[in-house]
């Protein structure tokens, strides 16, 4: 026998300190034993086991097991390896409810006082427990009773069987299905019925005897969901408009050509927040108002699971804006309008929109909004055409949208006397001046001895911008000047006749 006992002289243990052997099924495996240190008196876990492990070894060859101290709280456990066994034997402290053991990727946790777990090519193959009424592995239920029991089981695929001691008075037993139906129960030899919920089955047992359970597998159940919205009904993935009530039926079958197939209502089904609407009810479910929402939905039914895609898309259109709003723009000018389609909740519709010009104002990209301002001034709108709806820009349409676009020549600020064009010129050019207030002034052209050639204005002129012409006439080639004067502002530049 090797016994696991950790490093430290102070031990003693000594046969009378054996406070449980397993020896269920006749297979005397383990001994946990209750050490004591001479100086104080903590617990620790000593495990007494068979040298050899495996049948895999010849005869003058053993295998020796490697042990090592578990990672536990609420007790202590040891790992014991061998080539393709891993057991795992714990001891739970007095004062705790439960003991919590890992190995790896596998988690335990169980209220027996003691007990031991085995794995067989990854796979649990084998777990004993002495006065426990549950054990889990990975949060998932390997063992229930009503009330603490004794109990040694082997288990795989087809069978679940042991021993089995609980109080005469009766107890219930609880042992997971895993997708599986019962072929056959039997306890003591005489067989025994069960009660099948959530994939679990429950025995009610008397005493002690041998539990055996054989199952079958169940043929791999395959779900189909279809989603209704109004008449409509659709397959994975469905998109549709945010706010609606979308009615979900699940189906189940087995067959591959689905001659079975059956709707079910029992299912379990988790919807994201990311699509839920103010209610929510099994089957049901009234979505989000919030758009571009591409999130999915899954349904289960015992070990089968499948998910359907929704993608959330705007409602009908609500409101059109265009920007800017309104605008004044000087002849010729140009500017690029932009416009957004939003629904009643606010999400912005995404629409390839056609740009019209209403009113003798200038033309516009029909479909890039891009305004070119006509050369004269004048007063009109424009029209944004989105998903078939007509949005007038004009203040007193029944929709928002933009004011009127209007086509002035922008006031000037101060007195401007602007080069002629054209320059060189032969016979005429054009001079143009802007001032900010009405008043009298002067525009004379000068030869080049500063001689007065001709007076073109003389006179009170409104604000703004004026254009006058020059014919030159008879004057000869060379340079001129015109001079432009008004109040106090005097302003003069050079020009010249090309013959």
């Amino acid at each position: 026998m090797i016994a696991y006992i950790p490093q430290n002289s102070a031990y003693h243990i000594s046969e009378q300190d054996t406070i449980h052997s397993f020896d269920y099924l006749e297979e005397k495996t383990h001994t946990i034993l209750q050490v004591h240190q001479k100086t104080a008196d903590p617990r620790y876990l000593t495990i007494l086991y068979p040298r050899s492990l495996s049948s895999c070894c010849n005869d003058n060859e053993v295998e020796i097991p490697s042990f090592k101290t578990a990672v536990a709280s609420g007790g202590t456990a040891v790992i014991i390896s061998s080539k393709d066994k891993t057991d795992i034997t714990w001891l739970r402290d007095a004062d705790e409810k439960f003991v919590n053991f890992s190995n790896s990727s596998k988690e335990f946790v169980c209220d027996a006082a003691l007990g031991y777990t085995r794995h067989t090519n990854q796979l649990l193959s084998h777990f004993s427990i002495q006065d426990g009424s549950q054990l889990t592995l990975n949060e998932r239920m390997i063992f229930q009773s009503s009330v603490p029991v004794d109990a040694g089981i082997s288990l795989n695929d087809t069978m679940y069987a042991g021993f089995v001691s609980g109080p005469e008075s009766g107890y219930t037993l609880t042992i997971p299905l895993k997708n599986r139906r019962i072929k056959e129960a039997t306890f003591a030899g005489n067989s025994i019925q069960s009660i099948i919920k959530n994939d679990q089955a429950t025995f009610a047992l008397e005493g002690k005897a041998e539990l055996r359970v054989i199952f079958e597998k169940i043929p791999v159940v395959q779900l189909h969901v279809i989603a209704k919205v109004g008449r409509r009904e659709s397959n994975s993935p469905l998109r549709t408009r945010v706010g609606r009530s979308v009615d979900f039926s699940v189906f189940t079958f087995t067959k591959q050509d689905s001659s079975d197939i059956k709707t079910i209502d029992d299912y379990q089904w988790s919807v994201p927040n990311t699509l839920l609407g103010k209610t929510n009810t099994h089957g049901t479910l009234e979505l989000t108002t919030v758009a571009g929402i591409n999130d999915s939905i899954s349904f289960s039914y015992g070990e089968s699971k499948t998910y359907f895609r929704l993608i959330t898309t705007p409602s009908k259109i609500e409101i059109v804006t265009i920007d800017p709003p309104s605008l004044k723009i000087e002849p010729g000018g140009t500017q690029s309008f932009r416009a957004t389609a939003l629904d009643k909740y606010g999400n912005i519709i995404v629409r390839n929109f056609g740009w019209h010009v209403v009113g003798d104002i200038g033309t516009i990209h029909d479909r890039r909004g891009d305004f070119q301002a006509s050369n004269n001034p004048g007063e009109g709108w424009i029209i944004a055409v989105a998903n078939t709806q007509l949005i007038f820009s004009d203040v007193g349409a029944s929709v928002q949208g933009t004011g009127k676009i209007i086509v002035e020549q922008s006031q000037p600020t101060s007195y401007v006397l602007y080069p002629n064009t054209p320059n060189p010129f032969n016979p005429s050019t054009q001079i143009t001046f802007e001032t900010p207030k009405s008043g009298h002034i002067k525009l004379t052209i000068f030869n080049a001895l500063g001689h007065p050639v001709e007076q073109l204005v003389d006179k009170t002129v409104a604000s703004g911008s004026h254009t006058v012409s020059w014919e030159s006439g008879k004057n000869h080639s060379g340079v001129y000047f015109y001079q432009l004067r008004a109040d106090s502002f005097v302003a003069r530049r050079k020009m010249l006749l090309l013959r």
